[in-house]
């Protein structure tokens, strides 16, 4: 592997039948390009027909399908949340963990890994490129709600920008052999546009280039640009992280955060080390005091909650504030998963 570059991909607010359709022609379009085999595909679209029929039964919500590559897969996540104030898809009579209603046998059955929160509100499955599947959770025997093996593990959700803004948010994570970058920015006014491609070509840049010092030039032609990046050393176990305008960020280390806002530090970057595991948090400063609270998804069984269905939370979480806008990404590495896994590969 040389580099391997992973970011958004559809995103799609289901609310009425013809919804589900185009659900299921954007995961056609991103197996085709992602390499999926023709009896995957079939599967997949039966995931996705499942996931968006059950979000416009409840309510609606929004539907997030993109390649994972390297930082996750192989493979795609599939990755759904309710929007607030739908009915949950918890039936009466189930457990927690069978709270997805209608076509949970399919997804259980089709999804390599899958996991729900919140009363069935929240639901995130990855699929592999081929029918061949070792599902988390049920051939290893543990909650498919734990953390997933493949580490390192990036997510971000996006969410919808409203209409009549000029407003653009986006993320990029590349990942290069024993080094994984993170850059993510929001920004607003005429030269939005021109500022996120500028940002985002910066992640596949080596060196100080990715640093805050390099988006200077940058940021200085949007004042209403913010900008976060995130660079984790996989083989000296650092993680350098910078941030500006309206994104924080929050890094966890062994179980100690650490965050980083502009208004709350003096230097522009921190380096942190860490020995087992890390998470690193981008997310619109205005969450600071939710994550202080320590509020985040409720996951199955006690076991640690996936990094996708804390984007979705928290970003669902936003809805109905006066600027709903932003994203939120979420990286994950676990060593002792890594290990493991090489040991049993």
């Amino acid at each position: 592997m040389s580099l391997d570059t992973v970011g958004p991909g559809a995103l799609i607010h289901v609310t009425e039948r013809d919804d589900v359709a185009r659900s299921r022609r954007a995961a056609h379009e991103l197996a085709i390009a992602d390499g999926v085999d023709g009896r995957r595909m079939s599967e997949l679209a039966l995931v996705v027909t499942v996931v968006a029929t059950n979000l416009v039964l409840h309510g609606g919500g929004l539907l997030s399908l993109r390649r994972l590559g390297t930082l996750g897969g192989p493979g795609l996540e599939v990755l759904a949340y309710l929007d607030a104030g739908s009915r949950p898809w918890l039936h009466p009579g189930r457990r927690p963990g069978e709270s997805f209603g209608a076509g949970l046998s399919a997804l259980r059955r089709l999804s390599d890994e899958y996991a729900v929160a919140e009363q069935g509100s929240l639901l995130w499955a990855r699929l592999g490129r081929s029918a061949r599947r070792t599902r988390l959770g049920h051939a290893a025997g543990t909650d498919p709600a734990a953390v997933p093996r493949q580490a390192p593990y990036v997510t971000g959700v996006v969410a919808p920008t409203p209409s009549g803004t000029d407003v653009v948010t986006q993320w990029r994570a590349v990942h290069r052999p024993g080094r994984v970058t993170l850059v993510a920015c929001h920004a607003g006014g005429p030269p939005a546009e021109e500022v996120a491609r500028r940002l985002m070509a910066l992640a596949s840049r080596s060196g100080r280039a990715t640093s805050l010092a390099g988006y200077r030039e940058i940021l200085g032609a949007a004042p209403r640009a913010g900008a976060s990046f995130i660079e984790l050393d996989l083989q000296r176990r650092t993680v350098t992280a910078g941030s500006n305008g309206s994104l924080a960020v929050r890094i966890t280390a062994d179980g100690q955060p650490t965050r980083l806002t502009p208004s709350d530090v003096p230097a522009p970057e921190v380096r942190v080390r860490w020995a087992h595991t890390v998470e690193t948090l981008i997310h619109p400063e205005s969450l600071r005091g939710r994550l202080a609270g320590g509020a985040e998804p409720a996951g199955q069984g006690g076991q640690p909650h996936h990094p996708a269905l804390r984007a979705a939370a928290l970003l669902r979480g936003r809805e109905g504030e006066a600027e709903p806008s932003g994203l939120v990404v979420v990286a994950r590495v676990d060593e002792d998963a890594l290990a493991s896994t090489a040991a049993q590969g």
